[in-house]
């Protein structure tokens, strides 16, 4: 994909939070806490990563919105991705062709609650939601973001926007593998 519309945006990303409501759906603390194996992450861990990466893409966004708004830089609700911002958004999609180890920055914290983890996963998706909305009649083409991986990597800030939902699908996925995991725990 190499173009896509602000309102398809907000479609991926209701369907994102639906999709995190139904993986969430009954599962009680001891399920949100499961791990397969000691190595491999549950679902809180999962969405605890996504909580991280996600924060960080929204800092960048808040001042990257607010600077397009100054700039009175308006847009038609396109969003164009760049070659190398298509092929990154796609590696990201689901199911993964290889894995790929997260920076230890954004290794989910092991002994956070999961409930809370819960809370701050509706809480980040919310604030996305919100800043798409402020994106509307904005040129998200016309500036660029800072990856929360490396200040070195940067997105423009429509593919910003492909590329934290892809990554959301995939860690989505990952949690949704952990739940369907032939030992996962009853209640």
């Amino acid at each position: 994909m190499r173009e896509t519309t602000l309102a398809d945006l907000g479609q991926q990303y209701q369907a994102l939070e639906t999709d995190a409501e139904a993986l969430l759906a009954g599962l009680s603390e001891a399920q949100l806490a499961w791990q397969p194996e000691r190595a491999r992450w549950s679902v809180a861990h999962c969405l605890h990563h996504l909580n991280i990466a996600d924060l960080g893409y929204q800092a960048s966004f808040d001042r990257a919105l607010a600077k397009l708004r100054a700039r009175g830089s308006h847009g038609d609700g396109t969003v164009r991705l760049g070659f190398l911002e298509a092929k990154f958004a796609g590696m990201l999609e689901p199911p993964p062709s290889r894995p790929v180890s997260a920076p230890k920055r954004f290794h989910p914290a092991l002994e956070r609650p999961p409930e809370e983890v819960v809370a701050e996963f509706r809480a980040v998706r919310k604030r996305f939601r919100a800043l798409l909305d402020a994106g509307d009649g904005l040129d998200l083409n016309r500036l660029r973001v800072r990856s929360p991986v490396s200040p070195l990597i940067r997105f423009r800030l429509g593919s910003a926007f492909v590329i934290a939902a892809a990554h959301d699908r995939r860690h989505l996925w990952q949690a949704r593998q952990v739940r369907e995991h032939a030992s996962f725990p009853g209640s």
